[in-house]
C-alpha cells in the first residue's frame, strides 16, 4: 500500500472509529423512515395488496433496528477496517482499572501474563518463578507499609567486653484505609549465657506523639534453651498513618555477637541506616536480599567515632535488609 492510500486508510479508519455511531443511526433510522412513509403512501386498499406491502413494511423496520442494536458488531466482526477499531476499544475496556476491579480471577490473569514472559526463557521454572512472586512479593497479603524507616545505632564496647547498642528508630506507618487493624511490632532475640551480662530495655515507644506503656505490650518467651525472645506487639487501627518512634538498648557479650541483622518486617518504602561507633571496632556491611545496593550517604571520623549513614531509596521487602558484622581492632 502506498502512502496515498495508508494515508487515507488512516483517515478513514478515525472517521468511522469516532463516528461509527452516528453512522448506523442513520442508517437504522432511515430504514425504519422508509418502513413508515411506505406505509403512509404506498398502503392499498386491496387485501392481498395490504398484505404484501405491510410484510415488507414489517421487514425495514426489522432490518433498521437490527442495524440500531447489533450492526456495529456484525460490521466489525467481518470487516478488517472495523478490527481495529473494535480492538482498540477492546483493549482499552479489558485492560483498564474500572473493568480490572470487577474481575475475581485477577491471579489467575497475573499467572497467565507473567507466565508468557518467563516461558520464553524458562519453560521449565516458570510456574515456580510466577508462585514466589505472587506468594513472597506482591503486597496481596500487606494491608499496611513503612514509609521513610529510619535505623539509628550508636554502637559501643565496655570495660566487660560487651557491644552496647543503643537504637532509634522511626518511621511512618500507611495502611491501606484507616479502617484497617493490623499488628504493629517488633522482636529482640537475648542469648542465655550463665553469668552473662546481658541487657535489652525498651526505653520508649510512641504513636503519633502520644507514649504507650510499654510493659502492657511486651512479652518474653523463654522456651528455647539457649535463648530468649523479647516480643513487643500492639494493635493500631482508626488513622491514616502513624507516625512511630521506639527507642531500646541492648548489651551482649562481644564473644556471642559479632553481627546483627536489620530486615524488613514488612514492604517498606526508602530504609536509611545510620551507625556510630568508635575506633576500637571495625565495622563492615552486606545487603541481604535487595534488588539494588545501599547508597553511602556520608561516613565522617571525630573524636574517635565514626558516623555512617546508608540509604536505600527504593522498595524493601520483607525479610530484605542489611547485615551488619563487627569485631574488635
Amino acid at each position: 500500500m502506498n502512502d496515498f492510500g495508508n494515508k487515507l486508510y488512516s483517515q478513514t479508519r478515525s472517521f468511522i472509529g469516532k463516528y461509527v455511531v452516528f453512522i448506523f443511526l442513520f442508517f437504522g433510522l432511515g430504514l425504519m423512515v422508509a418502513g413508515n412513509i411506505w406505509s403512509t403512501y404506498l398502503v392499498g386498499t386491496e387485501k392481498d395488496v395490504h398484505y404484501i406491502q405491510e410484510f415488507f413494511i414489517k421487514t425495514f423496520e426489522s432490518i433498521g433496528s437490527t442495524v440500531l442494536a447489533a450492526g456495529v458488531f456484525s460490521a466489525i466482526a467481518k470487516s478488517s477496517l472495523f478490527i481495529g477499531i473494535f480492538q482498540d476499544i477492546l483493549e482499552k475496556i479489558i485492560w483498564s482499572k474500572e473493568f480490572l476491579r470487577t474481575r475475581r480471577d485477577l491471579r489467575k490473569i497475573w499467572g497467565n501474563v507473567s507466565r508468557i514472559l518467563y516461558e520464553e526463557k524458562f519453560i521449565d521454572i516458570s510456574e515456580e518463578i510466577e508462585q514466589v512472586i505472587m506468594d513472597k512479593y506482591f503486597p496481596i497479603g500487606h494491608s499496611y507499609y513503612y514509609d521513610k524507616f529510619n535505623f539509628i545505632v550508636e554502637m559501643g564496647i565496655d570495660q566487660a567486653d560487651c557491644i552496647t547498642y543503643n537504637e532509634v528508630i522511626t518511621f511512618t506507618a500507611k495502611p491501606s484505609t484507616e479502617n484497617v487493624e493490623f499488628d504493629y511490632g517488633f522482636s529482640s532475640t537475648i542469648p542465655k549465657i550463665a553469668g552473662g551480662n546481658i541487657e535489652f530495655i525498651v526505653k520508649k515507644v510512641s504513636i503519633n506523639g502520644k507514649a504507650l506503656n510499654v510493659n502492657n505490650y511486651l512479652s518474653i518467651d523463654n522456651s528455647k534453651i539457649t535463648e530468649e525472645i523479647h516480643n513487643f506487639t500492639c494493635k493500631l487501627k482508626g488513622e491514616k498513618k502513624y507516625d512511630v518512634v521506639v527507642e531500646r538498648h541492648k548489651k551482649i557479650p562481644y564473644q556471642t555477637n559479632q553481627s546483627k541483622v536489620y530486615y524488613a518486617k514488612c514492604i517498606y518504602k526508602g530504609f536509611t541506616f545510620q551507625i556510630r561507633y568508635p575506633d576500637s571496632i571495625s565495622v563492615s556491611f552486606q545487603e541481604m536480599g535487595t534488588v539494588e545496593k545501599f547508597v553511602k550517604i556520608s561516613e565522617n571520623t571525630q573524636n574517635g567515632f565514626t558516623l555512617l549513614i546508608m540509604h536505600y531509596p527504593g522498595i524493601i521487602f520483607p525479610k530484605q535488609g542489611i547485615v551488619c558484622f563487627f569485631h574488635k581492632n
